[in-house]
């Protein structure tokens, strides 16, 4: 079966296993232009309307092909949407184990050094900081970011 078919029908499965899904067929045409563009090893520049599935017809046919992918996002929402419901609802619904992470641009997490700087008060003067945080508040932070595996600021 050609990979634009496997990555289509497991859409349609998909489809099923939604409450209220529906299969859409600019979602399958996105989904095998994805998947002819993944097994021919060519780009693809892709545009769709609101509505059309794009995360799934994308994400799909990757998932089906194995194939080690990298999703940038234009916002951090729809990078909380992949991450929290759509690539989780793949992994159980989807026959083919994968794995993902998230990584965010370096604003979004914590630096350590930074921390341990301030936790000797010595900067908290001169950046304001001592106006802005309690002591309770700032080890509070030290405690987090130590126990942290990420140091994702978005868990704070």
């Amino acid at each position: 079966m050609p990979a634009s078919d496997r990555a289509v029908a497991a859409l349609a499965r998909l489809a099923e296993e939604i409450p209220g899904g529906e299969r859409r067929e600019p979602q399958e045409q996105m989904a095998a232009a994805v998947a002819e563009a993944i097994g021919s090893g060519r780009h693809l520049l892709a545009q769709a309307g609101t509505g059309t599935g794009k995360s799934f017809a994308y994400l799909v046919p990757a998932i089906v092909a194995g194939k080690r992918t990298l999703v940038a996002t234009a916002t951090k929402a729809l990078q909380d949407q992949l991450a929290g419901k759509d690539l989780p609802f793949l992994a159980e619904h989807l026959d083919r184990p994968f794995e993902f992470a998230v990584l965010k641009g370096r604003s979004n997490y914590v630096c350590r050094q930074r921390i341990a700087e301030i936790s000797g008060g010595a900067q908290l003067s001169l950046d304001g900081l001592a106006d802005r945080a309690s002591p309770s508040e700032l080890s509070t932070l030290k405690l987090w970011a130590a126990s942290s595996p990420t140091g994702d600021r978005a868990e704070l």
